[in-house]
């Protein structure tokens, strides 16, 4: 039984890769969009891995290999925000959202 369960994940695996895609929505207090932000995508080790901009919609979809991330997210107008995201088998299955929330700043 445990040699057909391994099989099972060893095969979801190489069906799904070693990444997973990941959306980053870029958020308000409120909820609502903040679009054009910039997201910086770090590694554990504090590595750039990717720089980009949220679009019109306050969302920033990205491809991220198996690890865990540090997302930093800056706009003008806004006090910077970051979270944290581990990409795993499990999230290239179901999927991984991370919501960033901005504060205005005063």
């Amino acid at each position: 039984m445990k040699i057909k369960l391994i099989l099972l994940i060893m095969t979801i695996a190489i069906i799904t890769g070693c990444s997973a895609d990941v959306t980053v929505n870029t958020l308000d207090a409120r909820g609502g969009i903040v679009s054009s932000a910039l997201v910086n995508i770090y590694d554990k080790k504090n590595n750039l891995i990717a720089s980009n901009g949220s679009g019109p919609d306050g969302v920033l979809k990205v491809n991220l290999d198996y690890n865990e991330y540090i997302i930093k997210v800056t706009r003008d107008g806004y006090n910077s925000a970051q979270g944290n995201v581990q990409v795993n088998l499990i999230g290239a299955l179901s999927g991984i959202s991370l919501d960033i929330p901005l504060v205005r700043a005063k």
